[in-house]
């Protein structure tokens, strides 16, 4: 697999080329938000313990409660130069997404909001996220 695209052509998130070490760990990711007119891009580095098992088990979380949740999930890269927040409406799943320059108090900010079915969409999306982060 070589992306993941999450919500809709010309309004998504997409995680691409990723870089991996010599024993097969991944060491970033492109990233990518696309909404109407806006197109914001970053290398974002993965968590020096976890990669990005993290964000795998954020959408696998979401996807196996597709039923429903309370309240805001979150998941944040380790730089914070990626932050995704999941709500539960209903049938639904809002997702906003941001992505930053995060190393630059004065640098750019991105933030777009899609939404997604809790079911069918969601699941594919956990089963597609860990295909593109999981070990080589």
């Amino acid at each position: 697999m070589k992306q993941v695209v999450i919500g809709l052509d010309g309004h998504a998130l997409v995680l691409s080329d990723v870089v991996r070490g010599a024993g097969g760990e991944i060491w970033s990711v492109g990233v990518e938000v696309v909404d109407t007119g806006l197109r914001a891009e970053k290398t974002v580095a993965s968590h020096y313990a976890v990669g990005f098992d993290d964000l795998v088990g954020f959408f696998a979380g979401m996807a196996e409660n597709w039923r429903g949740w309370a309240g805001d999930r979150v998941y944040e890269s380790l730089e914070h130069d990626l932050r995704i927040v999941g709500r539960h409406l209903g049938s639904r799943v809002r997702l906003v997404v941001e992505l930053a320059e995060a190393s630059d108090p004065d640098g750019w900010r991105a933030e777009a909001t899609f939404t997604m079915d809790a079911g069918e969409q969601l699941s594919a999306v956990a089963d597609d996220l860990a295909a593109l982060l999981g070990v080589d």
